[in-house]
């Protein structure tokens, strides 16, 4: 499924400047970089950010699309399915949403977002 991949990484040090070779050698692994599994969206006061995501991020954020924040969230929901078809990718394995506020996450609802007006 492609989760992990592998990276370079230094020798192990035995603490007397060789190398220590007893077992087999070690691999270092990492959540993926690469391939685009999830839609990030942060939705903002001012500004809703989309970005897609692979597993592995760095410590940055890189968004792809900027979006006014509607006032109410039926108008959010039609700006997100707009903007939806300006992304490049289409198959995720799950959208993150970050929204400030209430939410009840057993039934999946928002209770209350400021950011939602």
């Amino acid at each position: 499924m492609g989760v992990l991949e592998e990276v370079d990484s230094p020798e192990p040090d035995a603490g007397n400047g060789e190398a220590n070779k007893v077992g087999r050698p070690g691999r270092m692994l990492r959540l993926n970089r690469a391939p685009v599994r999830f839609l990030a969206i942060q939705l903002g006061v001012t500004e809703t950010s989309l970005a897609p995501l692979p597993l592995g991020v760095s410590g940055e954020d890189h968004w792809t699309l900027h979006v006014p924040t509607p006032k109410s969230a039926s108008a959010w929901q039609k700006l997100l399915e707009k903007a939806a078809t300006k992304l490049k990718h289409k198959q995720f394995w799950g959208v993150l949403v970050s929204v400030p506020g209430i939410v009840d996450e057993n039934n999946g609802r928002v209770l209350f977002s400021p950011n939602l007006h």
